[in-house]
């Protein structure tokens, strides 16, 4: 290669990453974050799975024989801690990577393909939380939110910068959530340091930082349930109580604005509403993409 042809070549890498970088700051590609990121905790999903049970039986004999009120709450504060880690550290890891499809409905990270509402619904009910994975998966994003908190602990941030919606979750507090958006869903985690948006997108299941993500930014609708705030929820994993997904009987009458009817609205992601996937979907194991 001559000396010409290769200054002619650099001063093209430099002005395509310079118009990468422009973009991404703007919100019209999205581009991945490159950060070294330690392997799952566990040797294994299954094994993943198995400590959440452990976690969950052991509180659960401890909030049997807790002697007062305040046992009690303590430890149902662990519980959420033990809920929330359960699915942001030890399953979440697994599933970066799996294909995204909005008829998926694999159980299996990585084999498959995973719709963003059965994402949501797997993941819960793998952590231990009896919920119903397929009727939950296939329900509108407000429905998942209330079948798992009611109307309690909910952020709200529609047509809003989301930026602000980001600092509203971070005023709420530490732990994890549900996000609803205009036809998506996902979990939002909030370990303290950064908010993260994992979610099964156009591509296949990512973890972003939300202040980034494309799905948040160009969905006018949002919605976050506070699974770590609600101590009936805890209540409930701890128990094994059996949750019935919530589906409004007259969804129909208040879905009658276009508005109402777009969170109201069945999800499972789409390349119509979202086409601009997140890049660098790569192998669960060997990601370092966040």
């Amino acid at each position: 290669m001559t000396r010409s042809s290769s200054i002619l070549l650099g001063t093209a890498l430099v002005a395509s990453v310079a118009v990468l970088a422009w973009l991404g700051v703007t919100g019209r590609v999205s581009l991945p974050l490159v950060e070294k990121e330690p392997p799952p905790p566990d040797a294994s999903y299954e094994a993943a799975r198995a400590k959440i049970e452990s976690d969950r039986q052991n509180l659960a004999k401890r909030l049997q024989t807790a002697a007062n009120a305040s046992e009690r709450q303590k430890v149902l504060q662990e519980a959420h801690v033990a809920l929330s880690n359960g699915i942001a550290k030890h399953l979440a890891p697994w599933w970066k990577g799996t294909p995204w499809d909005f008829n998926g409905i694999t159980q299996v990270p990585g084999q498959g393909k995973i719709a963003c509402g059965y994402y949501v619904s797997t993941l819960l009910l793998h952590a231990g939380l009896q919920v119903e994975r397929a009727r939950l998966g296939q329900q509108a994003s407000l429905h998942i939110i209330q079948t798992l908190i009611g109307q309690d602990a909910l952020v709200k941030g529609h047509s809003m910068p989301v930026e602000q919606f980001v600092q509203r979750i971070r005023e709420r507090g530490t732990g994890l959530y549900v996000v609803g958006l205009d036809h998506h869903t996902g979990f939002i985690w909030n370990d303290g340091n950064e908010v993260w948006f994992m979610h099964a997108d156009a591509q296949c299941v990512v973890k972003e930082r939300a202040v980034h993500s494309y799905a948040l930014r160009s969905s006018d609708y949002r919605a976050a349930g506070h699974l770590s705030g609600h101590p009936a929820l805890a209540e409930a994993w701890l128990k094994g109580t059996k949750l019935a997904t919530k589906v409004p009987q007259h969804a129909s009458l208040l879905a009658r604005t276009s508005r109402l009817f777009v969170h109201l609205s069945p999800i499972g992601g789409s390349r119509a509403a979202y086409p601009k996937a997140a890049a660098g979907c790569r192998s669960p194991k060997t990601s370092s993409l966040l």
